[in-house]
């Protein structure tokens, strides 16, 4: 892959986000890739994920490694019951590697905010955030759009 060096204009803006329609890290390389050049080329910009944490430990410190330094964790439950109404993994992975990946993020001194959809018909919103607050991010209601 190649990516080109660019001059980045004078944005009012402080940082760049890998988010989208998608998982971001289900492009892992290419992600880490373009991560990496941007550290090198954006020009004091802080580097943001949005994901939603179900990935294998491990990840975190290369994140970092790349200048990733804000991450948005999709914390939709508050239990392995809850979070996969919402979530519905398709693999192995749930509630718990969530938590790991939250917490492994923590631990790389990564700023962690854990973001849930404002579907209280389904989840108990308090109990999501108070699984934030004690692992000691910060939270963010999100609107839910079907």
């Amino acid at each position: 892959m190649k990516f080109a060096s660019a001059k980045f204009p004078d944005w009012d803006k402080e940082s760049i986000v890998f988010a989208g329609g998608g998982e971001p890290l289900l492009k892992q390389n290419e992600l880490i890739i373009v991560a990496n050049a941007l550290g090198k080329n954006g020009e004091g910009y802080n580097l943001r994920l949005n994901t939603c944490g179900l990935f294998a430990p491990g990840i975190v410190k290369q994140l970092k490694s790349v200048g990733i330094s804000h991450v948005s964790i999709a914390l939709n439950g508050h239990d392995a019951d809850s979070y996969h109404k919402i979530m519905n993994p398709n693999n192995e992975l749930g509630f718990a590697d969530v938590i790991l990946f939250m917490t492994e993020c923590i631990e790389q001194g990564l700023f962690v905010e854990a973001s849930c959809i404002n579907r209280n018909d389904i989840i108990d919103l308090a109990k999501v955030r108070n699984v934030a607050e004690n692992l000691g991010v910060t939270f963010r209601l999100r609107k839910y759009f079907p």
